[in-house]
């Protein structure tokens, strides 16, 4: 699938390990004081091109611990020819455009094959379509952007497709507990609504005003708290035995106890790259990790969601 020998370059970033909590103040320190060319160096950070502020690239819009194969400054042809060799992207890209298309496939099967409440699956597959599709642009063609900015409001899609995404899968977790209980249906799935989307709109608030170095990860704590919460609720008021069935309650606890794990593990807190040098440049790494879990995780909703329309309905 890829190839070791292409015209295009990939970069190598230098990485110098400081303190975490020291890494703030130093960046935005280094920002203001960097020699950068009559064009830009009146302008705020936000404005630096990556070829200038290796570092900054690195931890905005790469990621904090990987240092090399770097794609900087292509163009839309050459984002398309990168899915031919490889960087550091390529395992993130091609993960979920990989799922993206399987998915397609299953929601073609399964709306020949699959007849009792096929709304409810198709929901299910939409929604992983959404996160996969939004997911693969994202990592394909990041490095188009030339500023921090534009890169943070550009991953913002990326972020709006899972909160999507995470909206679709409990409306249909909502429903299949709910269906008789319509007036908590609807309580629940407006305050999902309403939660999801605050997010969305709380992260771009973050990255148009807030400058920042730092990343809005307290989102993700609130969202696995007041997501859990809703979750909890609806099992607590549920009048179906589903909830008993440790067919049901078994798969359901694992696949979002390992998601959760994936989030504050591999997402926010960057290993095992933080604790293991450069091993991970291209492979293996956090956001790889996330990436895989994340499919399986969907693989999995799909199959215990026909399995619930199964048993319920």
């Amino acid at each position: 699938m890829f190839c070791s020998c292409h015209k295009l370059s990939t970069y190598d970033l230098d990485y110098e390990k400081i303190d975490q909590k020291n890494d703030i103040e130093n960046n935005v320190s280094e920002i203001k004081n960097l020699n950068l060319s009559n064009e830009i160096k009146n302008n705020n950070y936000g404005s630096i091109k990556y070829q200038e502020a290796s570092k900054l690239y690195r931890d905005h819009i790469g990621y904090t611990y990987i240092n090399r194969y770097y794609r900087i400054g292509y163009n839309f042809k050459e984002c398309l020819q990168s899915l031919f060799f490889c960087h550091n992207e390529s395992v993130n890209i091609w993960s979920h455009l990989i799922s993206f298309i399987v998915f397609c496939g299953l929601l073609i099967i399964n709306n020949i094959y699959f007849i009792k409440e096929v709304w409810l699956t198709n929901l299910v597959i939409i929604g992983s379509l959404i996160i996969f599709f939004v997911s693969t642009i994202c990592h394909l063609f990041n490095p188009m952007f030339n500023s921090i900015k534009t890169h943070k409001m550009f991953y913002l899609l990326d972020f709006t497709g899972i909160m999507i995404g995470v909206i679709i899968f409990e409306t249909v977790l909502f429903f299949l507990l709910l269906s008789k209980q319509r007036e908590i249906f609807y309580i629940l799935f407006g305050l999902c609504v309403l939660f999801n989307l605050s997010s969305v709109a709380i992260k771009a608030y973050f990255n148009i005003n807030n400058d920042s170095i730092t990343k809005p990860n307290f989102i993700y704590y609130i969202l696995i708290v007041i997501n859990f919460i809703l979750i909890l609720v609806c099992f607590l008021k549920t009048t179906t035995q589903l909830i008993y069935n440790f067919n049901v309650i078994i798969p359901f606890s694992i696949s979002n106890f390992a998601l959760i794990i994936s989030i504050i593990y591999n997402l926010v807190n960057n290993y095992p790259e933080k604790s293991c040098g450069n091993r991970f440049d291209l492979c293996c790494s956090s956001h790889q990790i996330w990436h895989f879990v994340v499919s399986l995780y969907l693989l999995s909703l799909l199959i215990q969601v026909i399995y619930w329309i199964n048993y319920l309905l």
